[in-house]
């Protein structure tokens, strides 16, 4: 369920006094709502939004909050197949379920605007224009599919992805922004992780029977350069703590070579910052 839902009992004010026409159809017709009945009607007086109609989105239902200005969705929405080139100046804050951007005819340059947070898949596939990840949730609950874009390194995508992560279609060059925590497959056209791989073991066992280009690309990974956990414990204390200690209490990740290569120059790094090394000596630095 979402949380901090704001009704318009609440503010005793409508969706239409904060979002244009064009956005409320566009928000009806995401949820599965008919469009020609949508305009001025949300719903059944409980909340915002609109209840779903089309099978797939039975129930979902948008709701604005004019606090934070976002719009969150409980349940399903998709604009795919829509020839957008973005999304209309709405910016998305959770939805429970699906959210789906995907099409051909789409227009998107970046994904300003997308949910910072997704419950179930996210997708946005041939999105021909598409060069960035910018604007993607941070947190995925279940599968993050990007493929047949033209993306070449993947910067701003989630930082924590609970099913697969599928960029399967793009040209890239790096995968600089790769997320931190990935439970499921990671797909390229060149680099394939199963489930459970995406860690230290995992990228070394790949680098031992990878082709010169496949390899450079993997290097570019910023799990394996130092500056990167020193800049995620500069910004992200908590999550650097969590993945740090699950790491470190790995007896085969702590012997691996390629791990203690970049904690031994994580070491150094932060010893060259006396207040920065003073917060990490409980983490063995």
């Amino acid at each position: 369920m979402l949380k901090h839902l704001k009704s318009y009992q609440i503010f005793e004010s409508s969706p239409e006094d904060f979002l244009t026409e064009e956005q409320i159809m566009f928000l009806d017709e995401g949820t599965g709502k008919n469009p020609a009945k949508s305009l001025g009607s949300f719903g059944t007086g409980s909340s915002w939004g609109a209840s779903g109609g089309v099978s797939g989105y039975a129930g979902s239902k948008w709701f604005y909050d004019p606090e934070s200005k976002l719009v969150n969705v409980e349940g399903d929405f998709s604009c795919d197949y829509k020839d957008l080139k973005d999304f209309l100046g709405i910016n998305f804050g959770e939805v429970t379920g699906d959210f789906v951007c995907s099409g051909q005819s789409q227009s998107f340059t970046s994904l300003q605007g997308a949910p910072r947070t997704v419950g179930k898949d996210f997708y946005c596939n041939f999105n021909r224009k598409l060069t960035t990840l910018e604007g993607s949730p941070y947190k995925v609950g279940r599968n993050f599919v990007c493929k047949y874009n033209d993306l070449k390194n993947l910067v701003g995508g989630p930082l924590e992805v609970k099913g697969n992560y599928d960029v399967t279609g793009n040209r890239l060059s790096s995968l600089k922004g790769a997320p931190v925590i990935l439970e499921g497959d990671f797909t390229s056209d060149r680099i394939f992780f199963r489930a459970g791989s995406w860690d230290f073991n995992g990228w070394t066992s790949f680098l031992s029977g990878a082709s010169k280009n496949t390899e450079e690309i993997l290097l570019t990974l910023g799990q394996l350069n130092p500056d990167w956990w020193l800049d995620l414990y500069t910004k992200k204390r908590k999550l650097f703590n969590q993945i740090w200690i699950q790491m470190s209490s790995d007896p085969k990740i702590v012997k691996n070579s390629l791990f203690q290569k970049v904690e031994n120059e994580l070491g150094t790094r932060a010893k060259e910052n006396i207040e920065i090394h003073r917060d990490m000596k409980d983490l063995g630095f």
